[in-house]
């Protein structure tokens, strides 16, 4: 990789080297370069165009790279941004997090103490013995009343349904396998 990295600078360097000396009349002619601002009128002394092209070359190359440098610090200057940033928020994740455990850590000690408050609170009394199965027969017998007479709208449904399912299957049957079709061509 190196060797084709110099062999294609040698290259570039030879093609300008190869302008140069094919135009050296026009590279070595001087010039005199002026503006004219209506207030005043400014000229620079004569300067070989060689001279110009290469003051040009470098007035870019200044150029390009103050906005690389520019750019480059504002990136560094972001990430140091970022950096501490994430720093921050990775420490607060982190008391979170033992925020969180000891939270967990306190609500099994709470589950245990109401586990044991509620067996202990749920120890019937003989006046609630006596009062649940009196309350379970009335609503068992208001369920059986229930059903009764749901039950013969429940099959009327039934038989309804089953008919209208057969007519169904009949219509299909009378239809047979091919159907015509309305042809729009």
């Amino acid at each position: 990789m190196k060797k084709l990295k110099i062999a294609l600078w040698a290259a570039l360097l030879g093609f300008i080297f190869l302008i140069v000396y094919q135009n050296h009349t026009f590279f070595l002619a001087k010039k005199s370069y002026g503006i004219n601002l209506l207030v005043a009128n400014y000229r620079i002394p004569e300067i070989y165009n060689l001279a110009l092209f290469f003051i040009c070359f470098i007035a870019g190359l200044l150029l390009g790279t103050y906005f690389v440098v520019r750019d480059r610090l504002k990136f560094n200057k972001k990430i140091k941004m970022l950096s501490a940033n994430k720093d921050s928020q990775q420490s607060e994740i982190t008391a979170l997090q033992k925020e969180l455990e000891t939270l967990r850590a306190e609500a099994s000690d709470i589950d245990v103490k109401t586990v044991v408050i509620t067996e202990e609170s749920q120890e019937p009394t003989e006046a609630q013995d006596q009062q649940q199965p009196e309350q379970q027969q009335g609503q068992d017998q208001q369920e059986q009343q229930a059903q009764q007479v749901a039950a013969p709208d429940s099959t009327a449904r039934e038989i309804l349904d089953k008919e209208q399912r057969r007519k169904e299957e009949r219509r299909m049957m009378q239809r047979g396998s091919a159907q015509p079709v309305d042809k729009d061509w």
